[in-house]
């Protein structure tokens, strides 16, 4: 291969890789909160209140017939009820939730209890 296709065949590749360098766009976004900071829904289609920090502003989500209730990183996907029941077991900050939603409209998607229920209960 000369100099010239190579230079080319180079050109062309580069001109082929740009596009995948463009940056990416975020679809979901998850805070990490205790109890303390955030309002759990009550029913399915429920809202769902964060204030992250005393000086930040409050964020409302909206929870609904998908969004997932799951216990543990790993655990078991659970009804909202059974959620809640474990969510409130020990001291609220001690109890790690993971709320993630879409940033395209707010809906959450998914809440994890991070802290394992019998973790929680100690």
């Amino acid at each position: 291969m000369n100099t010239k296709s190579f230079l080319c065949l180079l050109g062309l590749s580069l001109l082929i890789a740009a596009p995948a360098q463009a940056a990416l766009d975020r679809i979901e976004e998850t805070l990490e909160l205790d109890r303390s900071q955030v309002e759990l829904p009550s029913y399915a289609a429920d809202r769902i209140v964060v204030r992250s920090c005393a000086d930040c502003e409050t964020q409302i989500f909206q929870a609904g017939a998908s969004t997932v209730y799951q216990l543990g990183f790993n655990g078991e996907q659970v009804d909202l009820q059974t959620f809640r029941a474990a969510a409130f077991q020990g001291p609220a900050t001690d109890t790690l939730i993971l709320v993630s939603y879409s940033t395209e409209n707010q809906q959450v998607t998914r809440i994890v209890l991070g802290t394992p229920p019998s973790a929680a209960a100690e």
